[in-house]
């Protein structure tokens, strides 16, 4: 995959990254939305929303994934492609790191 993505894109990625189209809620000051989340990988996403985000704002994502449940992790948003957004997660406890990994590993197989 690393071989494919320095081939294929101009600034790689730390982590492989999956296409997906999971339903997930958004919080931010007390107020929550639906988005979509199109690509995941264990360092952040970009998600697809009807709210707009300044840069480095801060939000809670929360999403199901098969075999693991209810994830809920902080993020920030770090770029914007309108209407999309890309999050970076942060202060991610390893068993959500883990899950997140054990997704996308099984999508690219």
């Amino acid at each position: 995959y690393r071989l494919m993505q320095q081939v294929l894109e101009d600034t790689p990625r730390v982590a492989p990254r999956v296409p997906t189209h999971i339903s997930a809620t958004a919080i931010r000051a007390g107020k929550q939305w639906t988005v979509a989340i199109l690509s995941l990988s264990e360092s952040g996403c970009l998600i697809r929303s009807s709210e707009s985000l300044l840069l480095d704002a801060k939000i809670v994502l929360r999403f199901s994934l098969p075999k693991f449940g209810l994830i809920e992790i902080r993020a920030d948003v770090g770029y914007q492609l309108i209407p999309d957004l890309g999050l970076i997660f942060n202060s991610t406890p390893p068993p959500v790191r883990e899950a997140i990994a054990s997704f996308v590993e099984g999508a690219l197989a």
